[in-house]
């Protein structure tokens, strides 16, 4: 695999207000103008697998993640093995990114899990990050129903993925897209 540079801290992003500007209406048609401009902010939104050339953006987004769950950010190995795991044949997880206006403001990491009591795989969501500066922008929601769509389209019976109890936006994120948060379950780890 190529070795790539990460940077150091994460670029900030800048982007203007989406979506449409105020227009005024009226109940009375002789008030309309004889012509109405309807002004849209329009941006392009692409969610695709990554590719190699992705890696740096991507390392970059994980480390803001971890800024943001206020964590260590991954040394120069574990930023390399995300890499090389991404895009190993056969990969070890699944990569997309996201990007707006050209620019790679999110990422998904994924892989199938199998579930014995529905005979059926299951699409398990690692992380999904986008970066504080794309936040409001349809970029979660996006990259949430394509992976649904995926999951569909591979028989899954299930699309699950855990969520911080302090991260109460992702929640309500996740509860308005029709998840259910399973506050019976808890997450087991041993570290190896």
């Amino acid at each position: 695999m190529a070795k790539y540079h990460f940077p150091e801290r994460v670029p900030e992003l800048t982007y203007g207000n989406m979506g449409c500007q105020r227009v005024e209406t009226t109940s009375n048609p002789a008030r309309l103008p004889a012509t109405v401009n309807l002004v849209l902010s329009l941006r392009t939104m692409d969610i695709r697998p990554a590719t190699t050339e992705d890696g740096p953006a991507f390392v970059a987004l994980v480390q803001a993640l971890a800024e943001f769950e206020d964590l260590e950010p991954p040394t120069a190995e574990a930023k390399q093995r995300l890499i090389d795991h991404a895009f190993a044949d056969p990969p070890r997880y699944e990569l997309w990114i996201a990007e707006l206006d050209a620019s790679i403001v999110a990422y998904a990491a994924f892989f199938e899990t199998y579930s014995t009591f529905l005979a059926q795989p299951s699409l398990y969501l690692e992380d999904l990050f986008v970066h504080p500066d794309a936040r409001r922008k349809g970029v979660a929601s996006a990259i949430m129903a394509k992976l649904e769509q995926v999951a569909r389209e591979r028989g899954c019976g299930r699309f699950e993925w855990s969520v911080l109890d302090w991260n109460k936006n992702a929640q309500d994120f996740y509860k308005g897209l029709g998840a259910t948060i399973h506050d019976d379950w808890k997450l087991v780890r041993k570290l190896l």
